[in-house]
């Protein structure tokens, strides 16, 4: 049975063009993540922190999931189930082994007495709570900030996770049951997480101007030149990126503690935006710089005739698999190096050296990992067919397309 909301399918797939684009900008993002992360004191002397970059790519991160999840439910008559196991199965293959390596190295680094953190600093109650908050997903919610040292990029999935529950709640019911379940989920979820929820929707919405703009006739000259503003645009603000968030955060906080509304009320309905917080209004305006630079860099790749099984196709896709590994993998790995070193790193070469072997093991577990994604959901989707009977008795097995198995069956890959 269709979703309430199913749509009719009313476009082609995505050419070769854009999902190649989409492909090299989730690569590009995470790896904008890993060397801005590298650059931290805690790993590496003698660069400039551009960490503040890194935070910038998991915007574009947000715009990509909801483009593809869009994508998905737009082009695929599922259930809410399936829909579900699909998320389930997609993030649990990588986060699980994720955390098996936090564990492997809070162990090196606590024996080694290199970087005490939550493991050795706040001893093994609070690492357990934090290691849970974060496997759940429930580290922002209400005003709390249980960040796991151990693994920081964790936190934008403790953001995107009830994101795709949210969505699929909405587009999977219908009437008053969804409109109780979207309440239940805002109301257990908090402000915080729902402070960024808009420019996840702003994914979901830059498909469908995509869809929309992309049977104009629009120049790729002109459509370069308009990218490649962008880009500049966003380079040239970046440099002020500090001075705003400090402004903005103080701002909001003057704004909170006003008589107005320092109430118990307002206090413990509106987010908090703090100084060293993610949930910062700067996300705002990189997501819509994102969203104009990612519409334009659609619109130009869907317009060049490129081979759908080409050297640079197959390149990018395998490199592209290894994002999600990347980005859960290189904060503990990074750690782990500095904690076998016995110091931060100093030597370029050896900070090269490092990137590039955390790229080159990520891209090998993507491969492993896509496979440990598949057997989950098929496991899943088994035990859920089991009680969910067809009308003559035979099971029903959902196959829906998820992750870069996506990549595989429609061209265009998940963009967690």
């Amino acid at each position: 049975m269709a979703p309430p909301n199913a749509i009719p399918q009313r476009s082609p797939r995505l050419s070769t063009g854009a999902s190649l684009f989409l492909d090299a900008v989730r690569l590009t993002a995470a790896i904008v993540v890993a060397v801005g992360h590298l650059s931290k004191p805690a790993f590496s002397t003698g660069w400039k922190d551009i960490s503040g970059y890194a935070t910038d790519a998991v915007v574009a991160f947000f715009l990509l999931s909801g483009v593809v999840i869009r994508y998905v439910t737009t082009h695929k008559q599922e259930t809410l189930s399936s829909y579900l196991t699909d998320r389930v199965s997609r993030i649990y293959s990588v986060v699980l082994p994720a955390f098996l390596l936090v564990l492997a190295v809070e162990a090196v680094a606590a024996l080694r007495h290199i970087q005490p953190d939550a493991l050795t600093r706040a001893g093994v109650p609070h690492f357990l709570l934090l290691l849970v908050a974060n496997c759940t997903f429930t580290a922002f919610t209400w005003h709390q900030y249980l960040l796991l040292p151990a693994n920081i990029p964790l936190w934008s999935l403790c953001f995107e996770c009830p994101y795709y529950l949210l969505y699929g709640v909405f587009w999977y019911r219908s009437g008053w049951t969804r409109a109780l379940l979207l309440a239940a989920i805002a109301l257990a979820v908090g402000p915080e997480v729902l402070a960024l929820f808009p420019i996840w929707i702003a994914g979901c919405l830059l498909y469908e101007c995509f869809l929309r703009l992309r049977n104009y006739r629009l120049h790729p000259p002109a459509l370069a030149a308009l990218l490649l503003t962008v880009a500049l645009l966003w380079l040239a603000l970046h440099q002020r990126v500090a001075h705003w968030k400090s402004a903005s955060a103080t701002t909001f906080h003057h704004w909170q503690s006003s008589a107005a509304l320092n109430s118990p009320l307002s206090r413990a309905l509106l987010p908090r935006f703090g100084h060293d917080s993610f949930v910062t209004l700067n996300a705002y305006p990189w997501a819509a710089i994102f969203f104009v630079g990612m519409l334009l860099g659609l619109l130009l790749l869907d317009r060049l005739p490129l081979a759908p099984h080409g050297r640079l196709r197959a390149t990018i896709t395998v490199l592209a698999e290894a994002t999600f590994p990347l980005y859960l993998f290189h904060w503990p790995l990074f750690r782990l190096a500095v904690a076998l070193a016995g110091h931060p790193l100093a030597s370029n070469p050896a900070k090269l050296a490092l990137l590039l072997s955390v790229v080159a093991l990520s891209t090998w577990l993507g491969h492993i990992l896509n496979r440990f994604k598949l057997a989950l959901r098929h496991r899943l989707s088994n035990q859920l067919a089991s009680r969910q009977m067809t009308p003559h008795g035979s099971q029903h097995v959902m196959d829906s397309p998820d992750g870069h198995a996506f990549s595989q069956a429609t061209t265009l890959p998940h963009l967690d």
